[in-house]
Parts: structure tokens; sequence; C-alpha cells
């Protein structure tokens, strides 16, 4: 990227970031339904198998979702910092759904295959860390901080979580049936 003729610094467009998040998180949800059609063609898929993609499919649904959502609020009579702050709130309900979703579904798999599950995983803390700040410091406007750079890392995290489950989930699949 080259600077502008004025000097001044240019800044890349949250929009255009967001609409990219939209695409990765497309094709994610895409490559996991693929990947996990010609597996069970192969084999039948394990109830760990399915939990990783419905994992991947469900988050990466939700990327698109949020990566969206300052779009279209943006195309109502809301105001810039309204609109940033509304979609980080919205952000923030939505992760903690998909957590509490997510933690009850992995502890009811660990039950039926009877194993004893830790009770910290990575991926909820990463959760859970964007919730605290993005409600205390995005959402409540504290220290005067740009809201819109929460959102995008709060929705990169998402993204980000989905991708680290898909690569686990191919290169698993890749190994061959755990014993």
């Amino acid at each position: 990227m080259s600077a502008p003729a004025d000097g001044s610094e240019k800044r890349l467009d949250p929009y255009e970031i967001l609409l990219t998040y939209a695409e990765v998180g497309v094709a994610l949800a895409g490559f996991g339904g693929i990947v996990a059609a010609f597996r069970q063609q192969q084999r039948e898929l394990s109830p760990r198998d399915i939990g990783a993609v419905r994992f991947v499919v469900e988050v990466s649904l939700s990327a698109i979702f949020f990566a969206v959502t300052p779009a279209v609020l943006s195309n109502f009579d809301v105001a810039p910092s309204s609109t940033w702050r509304i979609s980080a709130l919205l952000l923030a309900i939505g992760l903690l759904g998909l957590f509490v979703v997510q933690e009850r579904r992995r502890r009811r798999v660990g039950r039926a295959l009877g194993e004893r599950l830790p009770t910290v995983k990575a991926r909820p803390w990463m959760v859970a860390a964007y919730l605290a700040i993005s409600a205390f410091v995005g959402i409540a406007g504290i220290l005067d901080f740009e809201t819109t750079g929460v959102y995008l890392i709060g929705t990169g995290l998402l993204l980000t979580s989905a991708g680290i489950e898909f690569l686990v989930f191919v290169a698993e699949l890749q190994a061959g049936p755990q014993s």
C-alpha cells in the first residue's frame, strides 16, 4: 500500500476487511463440509469428527453474519460510532451464546465417549477474553478506545478459531482413526 500524495497515512477501510472476513468464512464453511463429505464416503464419521465440522461451520457462518452486521447497520440512520458499538454488543452476545452452546455440546460428546474432559480449553478462553475486552472497552467506550478495532479483532479471532479447528480436523483425518 502506497502513501497518499498529501503525506498522510492511508488506513485500510474496515468494511473491506470485514468483506474479506466474510469471504474467508464462506470458504471455511464450504471446505469443512466438503472435507467431511469426502471423509464420510471413506468411513463413518466419529462424534468428535461431527463436532469439529459442526464447530467450523457454525463459527464460520457466525463470522459471516458478524462481518456484514456493521455494513447493514450503516445503511440505517445510525452514527458511525454507534454502528460499531451496536455491532460489538451483538458480537459479544453472539460469542457468549456460541461459547455456551459449544461448551455444552463438547461436554455431552465427551460424556458419550466416556472421556474425562479438562475444564480449560484454549478456544473457550479466547472467546471469554474477547468478551471481556469488547464488553468493557469497546461497548462502554472506556479510555475512548476505538470500537472499530476491537470489533475487527474479535471477528478475526472468531475466524481464527474456526480456521484452527479446520486444520486440526484435517490433520486428524489424515492421521487416521485413533486407537
